[in-house]
């Protein structure tokens, strides 16, 4: 009687290498979109009930890197200068949505006093929102911030641009064993592209924010693979749950996958279900 051979062991490295296709090869220029926010902002000043606006100003917020403004007003005392610092960071929603400010300043009077203000605002595109830096003694100055969505065409140099991926995003609310669907989102990229989800909700003790990175970094047919990042704030049981995880994830076409971003016992935060497309 022969004695059996033993069945072949398979590596899942190689498994997986066979499963994928090769990366795309370096390429010229090409163009890409790249959205930001254009901030129109006016000062409001009101003295004893009486308002006056000084002259609009400009500013571009890119979404990596924010915008700053400073400029000098003569107010509350026309013989001398103060002086405004604003910085913005901000997240450019889908057209004609909702974009997410953050903004700071720094009010400097003649006399040397210092005011400080933060404010988290949510505008619609093309419309505006009420910032006030500064309250005092009958005076006031308040920032009347509007934002409009913008998107410029850059040249990159790199790789050639890879197939294009999209990614099906269902927001769900976790309340203990309740999830709620909040919103649902169409997240488009190529190859070897990130794609980014994020929001910021709730100020100081009750402040939540999750950054969500989808980056597709091999396809076969009908697999995927999928490199994804998740960081976050949440309210904890006495202490804030800061979160940063990396996860590879393997899946198919049309299959669904779910990420959970929680905080306390019963759980609150939120569940991510995500369906790749491509």
């Amino acid at each position: 009687m022969r004695p059996e051979r033993p069945l072949p062991v398979v590596n899942a490295v190689m498994l997986l290498a066979a499963l994928f296709s090769a990366p795309a090869a370096a390429g010229p220029l090409r163009l890409v979109e790249d959205a930001a926010l254009r901030l129109d902002i006016q000062p409001i000043l009101v003295v004893e009930g009486q308002s006056g606006a000084l002259a609009h100003r400009q500013l571009e917020v890119d979404p990596r890197s924010g915008g700053k403004l400073d400029f000098e007003l003569h107010w509350p005392d026309p013989a001398r200068a103060s002086r405004l610092a604003l910085r913005v960071a901000g997240t450019p929603g889908p057209a004609d949505g909702e974009h997410r400010l953050e903004l700071s300043a720094e009010f400097a009077l003649p006399d040397g006093r210092l005011f400080r203000a933060q404010r988290a605002l949510s505008v619609r595109d093309g419309a505006t929102g009420l910032f006030e830096v500064y309250r005092a003694e009958g005076h006031s100055l308040t920032l009347a911030v509007r934002a409009d969505r913008v998107v410029r065409r850059i040249e990159v140099q790199g790789r050639q641009v890879g197939d294009p991926v999209r990614f099906d995003l269902e927001v769900e609310g976790v309340r203990g064993e309740r999830h709620v669907v909040l919103e649902t989102n169409q997240l488009h990229t190529f190859m070897d592209e990130t794609v980014e989800y994020s929001f910021r909700r709730g100020e100081q003790e009750s402040a939540e924010s999750v950054q969500l990175l989808l980056t597709p970094v091999r396809r076969g047919s009908d697999i995927i693979e999928i490199a994804l990042e998740v960081a976050g704030s949440l309210p904890g049981d006495g202490e804030r749950l800061l979160l940063s995880r990396r996860e590879t994830l393997v899946t198919s076409r049309r299959a669904t996958s779910s990420v959970t971003v929680t905080a306390g016992d019963p759980p609150s935060g939120y569940r991510f279900r995500i369906t790749p497309d491509f």
